[in-house]
Parts: C-alpha cells; sequence; structure tokens
C-alpha cells in the first residue's frame, strides 16, 4: 500500500527555515525544501524503486505550510527501510546545512507551472 512518512520541516533540525507568514513564504520553503531533498539524496542515496522524496503542501488553521515527505510502498522492506533511515538520520548527517550542497533548482513541474503563469502549484498533485 502507498503511504507516506513525514521526514521534516524544509531544512535540516538544527537549522532555522522560513516561517510561515513570512514574505514570499511558499516559493522561500519551496526552495529550502528542494535544497533539504539534494542532501538527503547526496547522503542517503536516490530513493528506491518507485518511491519519492517530495514536497508537500499542508492545509492548517493560518495558512499552507511546506514539509519534506517520503511516499513509499509500504509492503516493501527496502522502501520502509530507505525512508526509516532518513527519519532517524542514522548517519547523523542531517542536522545542518551540508554547505556542498545547493538548491538543485526549480523541478520541470515547476518550471512548466512559471512558463503558464501559475504561481501557487499543488504538489499534492504530483
Amino acid at each position: 500500500m502507498i503511504t507516506t512518512m513525514y521526514i521534516g520541516d524544509t531544512t535540516p533540525c538544527a537549522e532555522p527555515c522560513v516561517q510561515m507568514g513570512e514574505d514570499d513564504y511558499i516559493p522561500r520553503a519551496t526552495k529550502e525544501a528542494r535544497r533539504f531533498i539534494a542532501q538527503i539524496r547526496k547522503n542517503y542515496g536516490e530513493e528506491p524503486g518507485l518511491s519519492v522524496l517530495e514536497i508537500k503542501r499542508n492545509h492548517h488553521d493560518h495558512g499552507v505550510y511546506i514539509s519534506v515527505e517520503y511516499r513509499y510502498d509500504d509492503e516493501s522492506n527496502t522502501h520502509a527501510q530507505y525512508g526509516l533511515d532518513i527519519e532517524g538520520d542514522v548517519k547523523g548527517v542531517l542536522e545542518h546545512w551540508d554547505n556542498s550542497v545547493v538548491d538543485p533548482g526549480p523541478s520541470d513541474i515547476e518550471k512548466a507551472a512559471a512558463e503558464w503563469g501559475i504561481e501557487d502549484i499543488d504538489y499534492d498533485l504530483f
């Protein structure tokens, strides 16, 4: 069965992140999340099979906030273990930013949305 696992906010756990309500929250948080996912992949490798680390929009009483989640098949031990290793940071590499990791830039979906003038992408659809 396909399920999701909450990995964290948009930055490593000991780093500050942009806060809901700040100017340009969504694009700034999305940029942080892309960089965080790049750091995860650098240290834990690419997601196994069809599992995916994703940027998730979460609706809240005070607006929308961004998080990093892992979508995977919970019937696969390999997929589940990958997510658990990241969630628990078994390698101890996700507490602070790795300065060698940069924002990889907009995804193809984000580029297409910008081309079409769509400013608010609902990542839950992808």
